[in-house]
């Protein structure tokens, strides 16, 4: 039985149909291609670019930047694309790293822009290194928790929900411990509310 024509196309071939007894036409179609786990990834990508770069560009509202976001994505699933090629879902996948890349840059840029409005504002000079080393030592005072927080809130420029991720606690338990530790610093270096 031959099952396609010249051009490729299926032909339609007769075989006997058992349950009638007679002969019946019916299509053949010819075996998919097999293609490599290289063919596959890249058509992947190739699929998921558009949608990607489109996601990220209304999340993001910079082209540029939506479609650096979205390469990288795709590397992160051709790099893994093993495992992730053989998810139920491989483009679920590819959609929450390229989103989580996103927050990441979101959260870099609002750093970014704290900080220059905190230069802008005319804290541009410099703290006295001694300042610098009786804050760091008052620190090392504090108890763990709250020293955890602390370095990580501010001097490690996480938000409060990231802060909680990383200590598996809760939100409310991150700004608690950071107004505990601001309280006893502020004790202990002498600080009064009006030089805050």
């Amino acid at each position: 039985m031959s099952d396609l024509t010249p051009s490729g196309n299926p032909q339609f071939v007769t075989q006997p149909n058992e349950r009638f007894g007679r002969l019946s036409s019916m299509s053949v179609r010819p075996p998919a291609p097999e293609t490599s786990v290289e063919e596959t990834a890249a058509q992947f990508c190739e699929r998921m670019w558009r949608p990607l770069v489109g996601t990220l560009t209304v999340k993001l509202g910079d082209v540029e930047t939506a479609q650096e976001l979205a390469q990288e994505a795709l590397a992160r699933s051709w790099q893994r694309w093993d495992e992730v090629g053989a998810m139920e879902a491989p483009d679920r996948w590819v959609f929450r790293v390229a989103l989580n890349l996103s927050s990441s840059w979101l959260r870099r840029r609002g750093a970014e822009r704290r900080a220059k409005n905190r230069l802008d504002a005319g804290l541009t000079s410099p703290p006295d290194p001694r300042d610098v080393i009786e804050l760091r030592e008052a620190i090392r005072t504090l108890p763990k928790r709250e020293r955890e927080v602390v370095t990580l809130r501010y001097y490690g420029g996480l938000s409060v929900r990231d802060v909680a991720e990383v200590l598996g606690i809760s939100d409310g338990s991150v700004k608690s411990a950071a107004f505990d530790a601001r309280t006893r610093l502020r004790r202990q270096l002498d600080i009064s509310e009006e030089e805050r």
